[in-house]
């Protein structure tokens, strides 16, 4: 489309190839249709399966099983939320620091308490930036340029072409 300066409207035609992209559909054969849809149904037979076991495991269980079993998955969530929690305030800590925060997930383990984590990421920090420093040093090292004789070969040789 031409504006009344003369200008081409770019904006229509590539909203209509947008619109194209748009309608073409991942076709599949029959075959690979049949396949798909059999992996589907065995996985839902599956959880179904475990599910209706579990149902009848928990139907069987007495009150006070029942209790236990509710006391320990409330103590899987709780340990998972501290886990969670000590990771975040981990990576917090590492950051401030100056450490990549992908670190926290290697230093906190499920079993940590605060404490410990904040022992272990003073003794990682401290490792951390040793090695890091002589990596450093070892790189800025370098090979020393030589004086002398063979140097000034060189500079004659390259100066005479």
């Amino acid at each position: 489309m031409e504006d009344n300066d003369g200008k081409v409207d770019t904006t229509v035609e590539v909203s209509k190839e947008n619109e194209k992209e748009e309608k073409k559909e991942k076709t599949f054969t029959q075959e690979q249709l049949n396949k798909y849809l059999a992996t589907e149904k065995a996985k839902w037979k599956q959880e179904s399966e475990a599910e209706k076991n579990e149902a009848e495991r928990l139907a069987k269980l007495t009150a006070e099983e029942k209790a236990t079993e509710k006391e320990k998955k409330l103590a899987e969530k709780e340990i998972e939320l501290n886990y969670k929690e000590l990771v975040g305030n981990a990576k917090d800590v590492l950051s401030d620091k100056g450490i990549p925060a992908s670190f926290a997930n290697w230093i906190v383990s499920k079993e940590d308490t605060a404490e410990k984590v904040t022992e272990k990421i003073e003794d990682f920090s401290k490792k951390f930036n040793s090695e890091l420093e002589r990596m450093v040093v070892k790189r800025l090292a370098g090979d020393v340029p030589k004086v002398g004789a063979e140097n000034n070969k060189k500079k004659i040789a390259r100066s005479s072409y």
